[in-house]
């Protein structure tokens, strides 16, 4: 990673010129609030009435928010996860910075080869969520809705008995019902890699992974920005990454 302004510059405008899309995020920016999960929430007349642990706020139809709709892929129960047409072709897109995403975030690419254990571990550990950020008082809040713990009543008749289904409903939802909301869906169908934060280091660590998720040349840059980046989850992680590059290149 490189702190020269000029450098970083250079080389983005050099991929660039590669034919790559490129998003810069400072790296502070990675700093932001935790979930706050929402229990109910309800379509009115004036807004998405939300109801939290903390407290109750109403998003009125004109608020400019970005929703990151994280959805591990599940596990067909035969060892393989479930197929889907949109990964399936990311995967035959072997650019190298491609794939440097892909490891990153755990979405498509390599992440198909984790084993069937691992992939069944990581659907039942991590339940789908849906995280709303949006500014508030000139200070960024966060608000979650949760698989497990989000009161669905509110989408009516649309409701399912499927509650990641109902995620993916509220997501459309947001979107026909708030002209300046943009949900951000590149998690949907996210393959958790089944190592922690990071891996054990070997001498090859370095160039085999670089900076991408469960290295510790990751962990260590997380940590120079901001003690406790470096102990996030990959979900956490990568939902505040999700929002980041589509908040920052929205601005471009």
């Amino acid at each position: 990673a490189d702190r020269d302004p000029d450098q970083i510059d250079t080389t983005v405008q050099t991929m660039r010129l590669a034919g790559l899309r490129v998003t810069v995020i400072p790296g502070e920016e990675l700093v932001l609030p935790a979930q706050s999960v929402v229990n109910a929430f309800s379509f009115e007349r004036g807004g998405l009435a939300v109801r939290t642990g903390e407290s109750e706020l109403e998003l009125p139809y004109d608020t400019r928010f970005i929703a990151v709709h994280c959805q591990p892929r599940r596990d067909t129960g035969s060892g393989r996860v479930a197929s889907d047409g949109l990964t399936d072709g990311l995967v035959a897109r072997r650019g190298h910075a491609f794939m440097t995403r892909d490891s990153l975030v755990g979405f498509g690419g390599l992440g198909r080869r984790s084993s069937s254990a691992g992939q069944s571990a990581g659907d039942e550990r991590q339940p789908a969520f849906l995280d709303l950020y949006f500014e508030r008082e000139g200070q960024i809040v966060r608000i979650t809705v949760h698989e497990q713990q989000t009161d669905f009543a509110g989408l009516m008749s649309l409701a399912s008995s499927d509650c990641r289904k109902n995620i993916g409903t509220l997501a459309g939802e947001l979107e026909k019902r708030f002209p300046n909301a943009r949900v951000d869906r590149r998690l949907v169908d996210m393959v958790p890699r089944t190592r922690p934060m990071v891996g054990k280091k070997t001498q090859y660590d370095a160039v085999r992974r670089g900076y991408s998720f469960a290295t510790e040349a990751l962990s260590q840059l997380l940590a120079a920005i901001s003690p406790g980046l470096e102990h996030l989850s990959q979900f956490e992680f990568s939902s505040r990454l999700a929002y980041l590059a589509t908040h920052y290149a929205a601005d471009e």
